[in-house]
């Protein structure tokens, strides 16, 4: 356990080292003050959206939670160009517990900041334990972009192109709440369609709950199948 502190130390220092990185670390606290203040403004201006709050509350807050993905993408990236990857085989730790450890803290920054937006800004109506909840998909986004990045990326810029990509999947399951209500469920192979779904069923607990266990299940799975192929590939 202290090998890993020592490690995720060494993390923040390499984020915090990178003035670039560094203000992206701040720049989701700025958003959700953005997303508190300017929501509320923007409904009264155009009360047409009020019945999508809920998607653009999602939309914003998978953008915010996605941040942490960014600054570890980052990181990685530059220890695979400098051939890091291949000295933690000799880690005191195993390199799977590692990564698995790296992926953990990483949701765990993500999960704080999905409630701190759902807390500040949430749908009306909508329980602390639901937000907790909620949060979990929120939180279980940003490892499938960080492996994403780091596994097919071979640097800097090709990570950068990968994770634009990763952002056309944030927006893409908005569609499905715009087609007949039969097909919407043809974007459940996309992860983020069940953030989308569980915030959409705040007032139905059962379907709440089911929501989340389906989604849970589907990010599982990504990231189990996404997890094998970067211990293979790295």
């Amino acid at each position: 356990m202290k090998n890993i502190k020592a490690l995720i130390g060494n993390d923040f220092k390499n984020i915090f080292r990178d003035e670039i990185l560094k203000i992206m670390f701040f720049i989701p606290f700025v958003m959700i003050i953005i997303l508190h203040f300017g929501l509320p403004w923007l409904v009264s201006a155009l009360p047409l959206i009020a019945d999508y709050q809920f998607l653009i509350i999602t939309m914003i807050c998978l953008v915010i939670a996605s941040f942490p993905a960014f600054l570890f993408s980052f990181v990685m990236l530059d220890e695979k160009d400098e051939g890091i990857f291949v000295m933690y085989r000799v880690l005191p730790v195993s390199v799977t517990r590692f990564f698995m450890y790296r992926l953990g803290f990483l949701m765990v920054f993500s999960w704080f900041f999905s409630l701190l937006v759902l807390v500040t800004s949430g749908p009306s109506g909508m329980h602390l334990w639901q937000k907790a909840a909620a949060s979990v998909l929120f939180a279980m986004l940003p490892p499938v972009i960080t492996l994403l990045s780091v596994t097919f990326a071979r640097n800097k810029v090709e990570g950068v192109t990968i994770m634009k990509l990763s952002n056309f999947l944030l927006f893409l399951p908005v569609a499905a709440f715009f087609i007949p209500q039969g097909w919407k469920f043809v974007f459940g192979v996309i992860p983020p369609f069940w953030t989308y779904m569980i915030m959409e069923t705040v007032n139905d607990h059962l379907f709440f709950s089911l929501t989340l266990v389906a989604g849970i299940c589907v990010h599982l799975v990504t990231i189990s199948l996404l997890f094998r192929l970067f211990l293979k590939k790295v």
